[in-house]
């Protein structure tokens, strides 16, 4: 069953299914992949920072990955390039989030527009390729640019905005344990919208929230006041 929620972005969607079929491996071993974001986080906030977990906050950084690999649907990990690449990603990120935290005297908007220009500067030639080849077509409709619009806008520049500002004040194991509700919140709102619900799934999100509520309450102390 399609999502709801997702209806408006179909069109912005069908314009990667060039890429979708040129995949190197499945989307369940991605997404498996993916729940060993904040456990890489944590790792290196630890060799790099010092920034040792405590035995709750290990805890709630497992029952989250555990809940992760739940909301993944019990995918069957393939071992190929595709996942080599997908966990090159992950540890890529999960270095960026801590290079963030140590970087935490810096200006967050000057942080957040220097991750978008490189951004650019990385995509740009992939795009222009992709233009000379004739892979990328663009069909230019209202639904397109509201699609193009929200992912630019919000889904991008403003969540990264916002987790810039956040993974420079809290620390590491904190950002962490938010990386795992990524998929769980995505399907809690799949399941708002009219997505059947399922219990493995379900479990998975509550184990993810439980977990972060879990690595919060373990560092009151050193979360910034609002």
């Amino acid at each position: 069953m399609e999502c709801r929620a997702t209806r408006p972005y179909r069109r912005f969607a069908q314009l990667r299914t060039a890429e979708r079929r040129a995949a190197y491996t499945t989307a369940g071993t991605a997404a498996l992949l993916q729940a060993v974001l904040p456990i890489a986080t944590v790792l290196l906030g630890w060799i790099w920072l010092t920034e040792r977990p405590g035995g709750v906050s290990a805890v709630g950084l497992l029952l989250s990955t555990a809940g992760v690999v739940l909301v993944a649907g019990g995918a069957i990990l393939r071992l190929d390039l595709g996942a080599l690449l997908v966990l090159g990603g992950v540890f890529g990120y999960a270095l960026y989030t801590v290079m963030l935290r140590a970087r935490r005297d810096e200006d967050v908007l000057v942080l957040a527009a220097a991750t978008c220009l490189w951004g650019l500067m990385f995509l740009l030639p992939w795009q222009l390729w992709e233009i000379v080849t004739g892979r990328a077509s663009l069909h230019v409709d209202a639904a397109l640019v509201t699609a193009i619009l929200y992912l630019g806008v919000l889904a991008s520049g403003g969540t990264l905005l916002l987790w810039t500002y956040g993974a420079t004040r809290v620390p590491v194991t904190v950002a962490a344990v938010f990386l795992a509700l990524i998929p769980a919140v995505g399907y809690a709102v799949a399941a708002l919208t009219g997505e059947a619900l399922d219990l493995g799934k379900t479990i998975g999100c509550v184990l993810a929230l439980a977990g972060t509520l879990l690595v919060i309450a373990a560092a009151p102390s050193r979360l910034p006041k609002v």
